[in-house]
């Protein structure tokens, strides 16, 4: 079956409140919706979230580089979805968001097609998976308040955003911990210096609270120091921002820098790398985390199927939907409480359009 045609169209979705981590503040996420059209009125959905400070992408160039690459697609057959998204990638440099809301309108046109959930042909592992959610930098008050309501609602595990300040930091984190019993994960977003970031990690741990996960607390590019943060912290340490590609992960393998990738595939630049990446880390005895930018649930659907199909997953940090004021379509997953259910769609990612 061949491509018809392909739109780029922005999703300007405000935020239900302001976003904060140490890296900046969003109030809007300026995202771009892709819509990948056959010939026999198939159509595949893929989103991608502007991040210029991690990827690069920002709104006007992903819609300029879509449609750039977008005469690549038309008039060639979805079965062949591996070798477009190889030919893509040999057009224009590293596009990571760029390439992963393509692949996904790629994947979920196809699976469509031959009539099977993207789930399932990715190994239909489980139908449906349970994620933290993420307590943005705030104050300890309000914090607390954010992680007591959302316990009502079933979330057992919070992430919580630190990286600014160590005191206002320590505080926030503490005040979860007494609000709550929960797992508590940990993200610096490169914030801290490594001395920094391990007297941090080591003075919560000896305030009692309950941390399962140190996630990048240093700059992406301090490879001695993120392995010291590791060497020396009592909890796993993950890289985010460190590791981009299957290259980069077997870079932070060989050398053992962290414990723990966590895969985002507006970050990877989609699916098929990310599969590549879940093979350098089972090989290298780390473990796996999946999380997301600020994708409304059309960009966030192709990491949940991901999750679920490979069933590879020990940390999952798939929320983003929820900080969002409106979903401007539906489907690709169902939400109870914590968990996010895939089970009752048909074919590829159940995306809907509103009538």
């Amino acid at each position: 079956m061949k491509i018809k045609s392909v739109e780029a169209i922005p999703l300007n979705i405000p935020l239900k409140e302001p976003f904060v981590i140490a890296l900046g503040k969003c109030d809007v996420a300026e995202n771009v919706l892709i819509k990948i059209h056959l010939e026999d009125g198939t159509v595949g959905y893929g989103e991608v979230s502007s991040s210029g400070v991690i990827t690069g992408d920002i709104q006007s160039t992903i819609i300029d580089v879509v449609k750039y690459l977008a005469p690549a697609l038309i008039g060639e057959d979805i079965e062949n979805y591996r070798c477009l998204i190889k030919k893509l990638r040999s057009i224009v440099k590293f596009h990571p968001g760029v390439f992963a809301g393509i692949e996904s309108a790629l994947l979920d046109a196809y699976t469509q097609y031959i009539g099977i959930p993207l789930y399932q042909f990715l190994g239909g592992a489980q139908d449906e998976i349970e994620s933290d959610i993420t307590i943005s930098i705030t104050s300890p008050e309000k914090a607390a308040q954010t992680a007591l309501e959302y316990s009502k609602k079933g979330f057992k595990a919070f992430k919580i955003k630190v990286g600014k300040n160590f005191e206002e930091d320590f505080e926030r984190v503490i005040a979860v911990s007494e609000a709550v019993d929960c797992e508590i994960r940990i993200d610096a977003n490169q914030g801290y210096k490594p001395k920094e970031a391990v007297k941090f990690i080591n003075a919560v741990w000896d305030a009692g609270v309950n941390i399962t996960l140190f996630e990048q607390p240093v700059h992406c590019q301090n490879i001695k120091g993120l392995k010291y943060v590791t060497d020396n912290s009592p909890v796993p340490v993950a890289a985010d921002e460190t590791v981009f590609t299957a290259g980069d992960a077997f870079n932070v393998a060989r050398e053992r820098v962290v414990d723990v990738i966590n895969i985002k595939l507006a970050k990877c630049g989609g699916v098929l790398e990310a599969l590549d990446i879940i093979a350098v880390a089972k090989a290298s005895g780390l473990d796996l985390m999946i999380g997301c930018m600020l994708e409304s649930n059309v960009g966030l659907a192709p990491s949940v199927h991901l999750a679920c199909g490979t069933g590879e997953f020990s940390y999952i940090d798939l929320d983003s939907y929820i900080f969002l004021n409106e979903l401007p379509l539906s489907g690709g997953f169902e939400v109870d409480g914590q968990k996010l259910i895939v089970k009752n769609i048909k074919k590829g990612l159940g995306i809907k359009e509103s009538a």
